[in-house]
């Protein structure tokens, strides 16, 4: 369960709550729906209904402890709910495909993660996606992690890149605090969001 904060200069967005449920099907396979209550501060007026939301299967077709690294794909349907159309003023047929191939490989104190992949919309061009996630744990119970994320138009034009820094804690077995901040280093909008955050509670059963 997550609270996700995102300021730019004309709207403020909130994802409150943002419920992400994941299951473990098999050992190398993961259902995900990721579903937002969303609100829009914009012009003297909150207007909220649900948010974009994500399903998503990921299957890790390499083991870590076997190959050496762990490699996998996570092809994922992003939709919106039509009650969304009072929030962000968007269609609620849109629908975007992301089909990315992840992987990720400890070399020494620090795991290190890459991700590459399209982002497919109906009726526009596909963009790419890709980035590159690094993390250390101090104990066993604390982790820093941060992140550089970037997505791309055709002939990878209108780029677009994120930094994000955070940390993962371990509060007990079964509950973990996941907290982070980052803006946007490059981006071809005008206006685009300045900072955006995210804090969850991630309860393991």
């Amino acid at each position: 369960m997550a609270f996700t904060y995102e300021h730019g200069s004309k709207e403020q967005r909130t994802d409150t709550p943002l419920l992400d449920i994941n299951y473990g099907l098999f050992d190398h396979v993961q259902l995900k729906l990721e579903v937002p209550w969303e609100t829009v501060a914009r012009d003297g007026h909150h207007p909220s209904g649900l948010g974009e939301s994500i399903a998503g299967v990921k299957w890790r077709f390499l083991d870590e402890d076997t190959h050496g690294v762990a490699m996998s794909i996570y092809p994922q349907l992003q939709f919106h709910w039509p009650a969304l159309a009072t929030a962000r003023r968007v269609r609620g047929d849109e629908q975007h495909w992301l089909l990315p191939i992840q992987i990720e490989r400890p070399i020494g104190p620090i795991t290190v993660g890459g991700e590459v992949g399209l982002d497919v919309a109906r009726g526009e061009k596909p963009r790419s996606v890709y980035g590159l996630a690094m993390g250390h744990k101090f104990t066993g119970r604390f982790e820093l992690l941060g992140e550089i994320h970037g997505t791309a138009g055709p002939q990878f034009r209108q780029q677009e890149w994120l930094a994000n820094g955070g940390c993962r804690f371990n509060i007990t077995r079964l509950m973990t605090l996941l907290a982070s901040a980052g803006t946007p280093v490059h981006s071809f909008q005008r206006d685009p969001p300045k900072i955006f955050s995210y804090i969850a509670l991630q309860f393991t059963f």
